[in-house]
């Protein structure tokens, strides 16, 4: 997409976009990487549609705005712009935690934003560890009560997944109740979405997942909209 966005900023800098143009521009392509992350859709091949992009849309009718024009062109579905349907149940159900660590990071990240006003640009994106609330292996006896079947399904979707930095290597395989604990009487975390699941839920199983799951992909929906055209 650097083709287009060069040519967006250039034209930022020569006063001939505003400002806003650019930030709506740059929000509509989080948006369409981010749902297409959740969607385990590659992007090798995206550079075609954009690299001349900039030249079509500004051949496009004069009625029609820069920026909508582009959020048509954007939204076509040869490139696959999942709608929010798809990507609520991509967030419910595809396992994230083994793909691209940086993009799960800063999914997560962007999560934390909504517990804190600060600046979390820096330097958490890249130093954050992604944790499993439930964990990978469970420790004999402590996740009995989650099935075989669940724990395939559930373990590395994003509702299961938490930045856990500090405390990951102590936290290890333990049970939830004894990761609640340590998050919440003993050692606690920096990253207040993660505290605030340990002090939202008594206990960690399927059901409570899933109700999680529906959370994030409400909340999600909003934060990275699909343009209506």
């Amino acid at each position: 997409m650097h083709s287009y966005l060069f040519e967006l900023v250039y034209n930022h800098l020569g006063g001939n976009v505003d400002e806003q143009e650019v930030i709506d521009t740059i929000d509509i392509i989080d948006a369409f990487l981010t749902r297409r992350f959740f969607a385990g859709v590659a992007n090798q091949g995206i550079w075609a549609a954009f690299k001349t992009l900039w030249a079509t849309i500004e051949n496009d009718d004069d009625k029609i705005s820069r920026l909508d024009s582009f959020a048509r062109r954007i939204a076509d579905t040869a490139l696959i712009f999942p709608d929010d349907d798809v990507f609520r149940e991509d967030i419910k159900t595809r396992p994230i935690y083994r793909l691209k660590r940086q993009r799960v990071a800063y999914v997560l990240t962007e999560f934390e934003r909504d517990f804190d006003t600060g600046d979390l640009s820096q330097p958490w994106p890249h130093e954050i560890e992604v944790d499993h609330v439930m964990p990978q292996s469970p420790a004999a006896g402590d996740w009995d009560h989650v099935t075989v079947d669940d724990r395939e399904a559930l373990s590395d979707t994003w509702a299961n997944l938490v930045p856990l930095k500090e405390a990951n290597p102590q936290k290890s395989n333990k049970s939830f109740e004894a990761a609640r604990r340590m998050m919440i009487d003993e050692q606690g975390t920096v990253f207040k979405s993660t505290r605030a699941l340990f002090d939202q839920y008594d206990q960690w199983d399927a059901e409570t997942i899933r109700e999680r799951a529906q959370e994030l992909a409400e909340w999600a929906v909003q934060r990275w909209p699909k343009p209506e055209v």
